[in-house]
């Protein structure tokens, strides 16, 4: 990445643009024109003016998913890639560009994907640890880089696995642990975040509150109470006393394990669960367009008591 001089230039984008967002929050009063890369982002900027990452840090991306290889029968494979967000946005998604972190051969998914990832996660926690000597191709010299990880991300199964929350159909189903409690849809383990309570409604006790009041949901989502929240009922799923209170407790809180995260030093991520951006593209190219079609050509799949004519 930064042997050559054209990797080397291509690799100081991001400190080229944190000095221009920085001057530009200088003049205009903390304020920014335009919001289009996680280097305009508070998580990343705080970390800036805190010192954990300097001009010379390698700041990643890790990004894993699974595939299905053959239509007509089960053959998962999962892969996860590093991505350099130190190059531009229409660059570090190229593929000479991607450093592939492992493949997961199938034909089932994995049951504990944490040890599949603690291989590259040791390697990676060393290196934040001493830092990485590098040659920069520009500057024709040696110099110590600091690994920084600032994002996992996976779609919603998959971010369940790395961040050690219940994933999309628990009771707190929120990637980013958001305090919006689901409703449980009667007969099934599945939660959904219904803000008003359904007339006549039989679901299980955990799912009888109130309607929720979302301005109270925003105003409770800051990343300090949300991390302060988390580490709370990490402390309460680990003094689970057997199986069945750890059940219990899972649903509460929302919380199933500690993540994989936690085993890395602190100031080397943006923190938990900053770290596990939203999933825009399967949220806004899939799931609401699978459930739009659907119901504007009237084939949408009905239950029983349902009429696909109301």
């Amino acid at each position: 990445m930064w042997r050559s001089r054209e990797g080397a230039e291509a690799m100081r984008y991001r400190q080229r643009c944190t000095e221009h967002v920085l001057r530009e929050l200088g003049m205009n009063n903390n304020k920014l024109a335009e919001l289009s890369d996680y280097i305009h982002g508070t998580a990343y900027l705080q970390a800036v003016h805190r010192g954990d990452i300097g001009k010379n840090d390698t700041v990643l991306l890790l990004s894993l998913d699974g595939a299905q290889l053959y239509r007509s029968k089960t053959s998962d494979v999962w892969i996860y890639i590093w991505v350099f967000l130190n190059r531009s946005p229409d660059s570090c998604y190229k593929k000479q560009n991607v450093m592939v972190g492992g493949i997961i051969p199938g034909p089932k998914k994995p049951k504990n994907l944490d040890s599949f990832l603690y291989r590259g996660f040791h390697h990676l926690a060393a290196l934040m640890k001493e830092g990485l000597v590098v040659w920069d191709g520009a500057l024709e010299e040696k110099f110590r880089s600091n690994i920084d990880l600032a994002f996992v991300t996976a779609d919603g199964p998959g971010i369940a696995y790395v961040s050690g929350l219940v994933g999309h159909s628990g009771r707190y189903g929120c990637r980013l642990y958001c305090p919006m409690p689901g409703r449980n849809k009667p007969g099934t383990g599945h939660y959904y975040p219904a803000a008003l309570k359904p007339i006549d409604y039989t679901g299980g006790a955990a799912s009888t509150h109130k309607d929720v009041n979302l301005i109270h949901i925003l105003r409770s989502s800051s990343q300090n109470h949300i991390e302060k929240r988390l580490q709370d009922s990490l402390i309460q799923v680990r003094s689970s006393r057997g199986p069945t209170q750890y059940k219990k407790n899972r649903v509460k809180t929302g919380v199933a394990k500690p993540s994989i995260l936690t085993g890395l030093p602190s100031t080397r991520i943006l923190g938990l669960p900053a770290s596990f951006p939203l999933d825009s593209m399967h949220h806004l190219l899939l799931n609401i367009p699978d459930l739009l079609f659907p119901l504007w050509r009237g084939t949408m799949e009905c239950e029983k008591g349902d009429d696909k004519n109301t």
